[in-house]
């Protein structure tokens, strides 16, 4: 009896190539939502690196002129008229009557996506000003308003040459002050004399950084906040600042969670430590008022949490809402709970303040 030859698979052979198939693509698919999350990952970092180097540094830029100046006498704190840092009306002149205090610098004052709220930070001070007339060539004059410093090479072209007298013959009155740009990308340009009643003079320039809701909301992410700069412009004499609005500002910085600032505070006996706005003022109490007993501010820490817009895919556990900032434990309010995980980058810089000493006068 002659036997027949089998053809195909077997029922076993069968079940073992489809399993080892199912292995194969399991193995793929892990790989490739590996892939996908580590290019996740990826993005988010670079997002969260180019914002740290990109837009810190120019705000960090901007807080280097607080205190320039100034009549503070390279002081900085919370009693002396001038200081670089606002706290209260007694660092504005004494006409400043309609300046309110949302505009000073406060701990804890604005909205965050965090459990504790934002703290707001105002400087001043005022640009080295260089004088230009308008009255020259207007393209001579558009060359000279984009050089930082012309009196330092008067000989390259004489027609630039800002330390001899302008226009002698046509008067003073189209003579401006420039002093570079302000935090919101504006450029500070004053005439030196009355004229169609437009602003006029040197003036002190205010900088007021806070945290605000973005306009801009995306349903499917959590609450966005972004941090803001809003400057504004007075003279000794005036009543207000003028370009200080509640609402307003340029946005310098997306999707930060929390932003908390410390001192660096130098004492009278010469010691050194980090201190929050509260308890600076506190330290800071209306018993002292010998200057030999300030406590002055010499640098400014910054601390930011600063969210990517990329989602990493997993939910946001309890763990992963708690973070460290500026000496406190922050947690990320309710609505997180609902949405993705992002990436999250406690981020903190010191500014030394060059513009003062630290120093206080042996009274």
């Amino acid at each position: 009896m002659l036997s027949r030859c089998q053809q195909g698979f077997s029922l076993v052979e069968l079940m073992i190539a489809l399993s080892l198939g199912l292995l194969i693509v399991a193995a793929g698919l892990s790989v490739l939502m590996s892939g996908h999350r580590v290019l996740a990952l990826q993005v988010s970092m670079d997002e969260l690196q180019h914002n740290a180097n990109l837009s810190l540094g120019m705000l960090t830029r901007d807080l280097r002129h607080t205190n320039l100046n100034t009549t503070s006498m390279q002081q900085v704190n919370n009693k002396t008229k001038g200081s670089g840092i606002i706290f209260n009306a007694g660092n504005l002149p004494l006409s400043m009557t309609q300046q309110h205090q949302n505009f000073w610098t406060q701990e804890g004052y604005t909205e965050a996506a965090t459990d504790i709220n934002s703290d707001q930070l105002t400087i001043q001070y005022m640009p080295e000003y260089d004088r230009l007339n308008w009255n020259e060539n207007p393209v001579t004059a558009s060359l000279a308003s984009n050089i930082q410093n012309p009196s330092q090479n008067p000989n390259q072209n004489p027609s630039l040459n800002l330390n001899q007298p302008l226009n002698q013959k046509q008067g003073q009155s189209n003579d401006v002050y420039l002093g570079g740009y302000n935090c919101e990308g504006e450029k500070i340009e004053f005439n030196v004399q009355v004229k169609d009643a437009q602003a006029y003079g040197r003036k002190i320039i205010v900088n007021r950084y806070f945290l605000k809701r973005d306009p801009q909301q995306h349903a499917d992410e959590p609450e966005g906040f972004s941090l803001y700069c809003q400057s504004g412009y007075y003279a000794e004499g005036d009543r207000e600042i003028t370009g200080f609005k509640k609402d307003g500002g340029q946005q310098i910085i997306k999707r930060v969670d929390a932003f908390k600032v410390r001192f660096g505070v130098k004492a009278p006996n010469g010691q050194l430590r980090y201190l929050s706005i509260n308890q600076y003022n506190a330290l800071m109490s209306a018993e002292k008022i010998r200057s030999n007993q300030f406590y002055n501010i010499v640098s400014i820490e910054l601390n930011l949490l600063i969210r990517a817009s990329t989602k990493l895919g997993a939910r946001t556990t309890e763990a992963a809402q708690r973070y460290e900032l500026a000496g406190q434990t922050l947690t990320l309010k309710s609505n997180a709970l609902d949405a993705p995980a992002y990436l999250r980058q406690s981020i903190s810089q010191v500014v030394a303040l060059r513009n003062s000493t630290g120093a206080a006068d042996n009274e």
